[in-house]
This record gives structure tokens, sequence and C-alpha cells, in this order.
């Protein structure tokens, strides 16, 4: 069984992108995925990419009115030497592309690859598998 430590650190490094995602700063997520990470977000109309084109593809993604994700549940395993964790990570949030559309309720999952680094867990694979898409009927206020 995994420590309560790799556990905390590898739920932390999802919070920190969700966070960066609300934030509108994608510059955060350097401290999320490794540098030669390989992102697939082929199903929400991206590219399966290195790290730095998913950067430059993700940052008019998200030049929205909103973009608010939670991370649900997480499920990790690690290898026998501690050093690499497949986690699956549920998710989901709110999108507002603008401020007078309405917003689109999403949920779905990640499936990622971890690495332990010199500075904590980071993810070095992320495939995004969106799973539900509800559209409201009015914008959030202003």
């Amino acid at each position: 069984m995994a420590a309560t430590a790799d556990d905390a650190g590898i739920r932390e490094v999802l919070a920190r992108y969700m966070r960066a995602m609300r934030l509108h700063d994608v510059d955060l997520m350097d401290d999320v995925f490794t540098a030669d990470a390989v992102i697939d977000y082929t199903a929400i109309g991206g590219a399966k990419a290195s790290w730095s084109d998913t950067k430059d593809w993700l940052r008019g993604m998200i030049a929205v009115e909103h973009f608010i994700l939670f991370v649900g549940d997480v499920f990790a395993s690690y290898a026998d030497d501690g050093r690499t964790a497949t986690v699956e990570s549920t998710w989901h949030g709110v999108f507002v592309a603008t401020p007078d559309t309405p917003p689109l309720v999403i949920f779905g999952t990640y499936d990622d690859e971890l690495v332990r680094t010199a500075d904590g867990w980071r993810i070095s694979a992320r495939t995004d598998h969106p799973a539900v898409q509800v559209a409201g009927t009015t914008a959030p206020p202003a």
C-alpha cells in the first residue's frame, strides 16, 4: 500500500492543475507536468502532443469567462520501486465561454502516469476522457 504522503502529493498535483485552469494561467502547469510529458486531449478537440505544444493549445482553450474544474476520486497504483504511479481520477467542472452564454457542466476522468521527481510528483502522460456535458440555462452572475 502506498504511503499517505504519496497519495497527498498526487492529489496536490491534480489540485494545482485545477487551480491553474480556474486562474487561466497555463504557466502554473509547468509544476504539474514533466517537460517531456505527452498529453492526449483529442477527446476535447486538442491533439496528442508534447506538453509544450499542448500548452499553446490549452492557453487558447481556457481564454473564456470561467473554467472551473474540481478533482474528485483519485485512485493511484504505485510501481514496486515507488518512482512511478498510474492514476485514474474523476473531475467535474463548469465552463462558461462568454458572460452571455449558458454554462456547460462537464464530467469525466483522467488517466495519468506520474513520476516522482526531486520536486515531487509530476504528470508524465495524460489522457482526458470527458463523459457527460450538460448545458445550463443561465450564465452565472457577473
